[in-house]
């Protein structure tokens, strides 16, 4: 398999890091199955390392770009509307609101991307001037990350940069934002969903996941912070 190192997105450093966790990857070889966005757990993940100037953590080595971009065109998208949706749409609807409402910020035009590969000087590109940005992202700092670990679910072959709330915002800084706020993330998920992200074996979750049908409230949605953060910046 064709692997490419990776630079520190921050201070554009390259070997210079600490390994947090050893490759785990799959023995067939890597396809679109492991870029899913539902699948089960299964912990594949890359090299994750840290930066030692820095501290951002990154995947490195990686296989090719262009390669990991087909295979998110191959995957299979598989959000519900109870399960993903809703619970999706309450959590970033909240916080587009929050900025809408404390900003002055046009509400003639919104534009989403998904920001799984950053895309932060494109963003940039496309932004009319003075405005504004909300991303979400997972959080590296966050408490469910450092109670789980590598069972977290964060760590994960589809991550190849993992932030925290201060090289997220250094991150912005860099491509010349204004950075507002920085936060950690309320996320409204289904008990479910809850289920599915728990490092527990399948046989227990599948019992739990008939009690949970059982009782009817497999679709219950509750505010928790999961592990992520989230960034309000603005074009310089």
């Amino acid at each position: 398999m064709d692997m490419r190192k990776t630079k520190c997105a921050l201070c554009c450093t390259q070997d210079d890091y600490t390994i947090l966790y050893a490759e785990n990857l799959p023995t067939a070889g890597i396809s679109s199955v492991e870029y899913d966005s539902r699948r089960m757990r299964d912990y594949m993940h890359f090299q994750i390392v840290k930066c030692k100037t820095c501290n951002l953590v990154r995947s490195d080595p990686i296989i090719d770009p262009e390669l990991i971009d087909n295979l998110y065109k191959q995957s299979d998208c598989s959000y519900t509307t109870e399960k993903e949706n809703e619970p999706l749409a309450r959590t970033y609807g909240r916080y587009l609101e929050n900025i809408v409402n404390s900003y002055d910020v046009n509400r003639s035009s919104y534009l989403d991307i998904g920001c799984s590969n950053g895309f932060l000087q494109d963003v940039r590109k496309k932004l009319n001037e003075k405005g504004f940005v909300i991303a979400i992202n997972h959080n590296i700092g966050s408490i469910s990350y450092k109670f789980l670990r590598e069972k977290s679910p964060i760590i994960d072959i589809e991550h190849t940069y993992l932030y925290d709330l201060t090289t997220m915002r250094k991150i912005f800084e860099k491509n010349q934002f204004k950075v507002h706020k920085v936060f950690p993330v309320k996320n409204w998920v289904t008990l479910s969903r809850l289920l599915e992200l728990m490092p527990i074996n399948e046989k227990s979750k599948n019992i739990l996941a008939k009690i949970q049908n059982g009782l009817g409230i497999q679709n219950m949605q509750l505010p928790l912070y999961l592990g992520n953060l989230g960034i309000y910046a603005q074009k310089n």
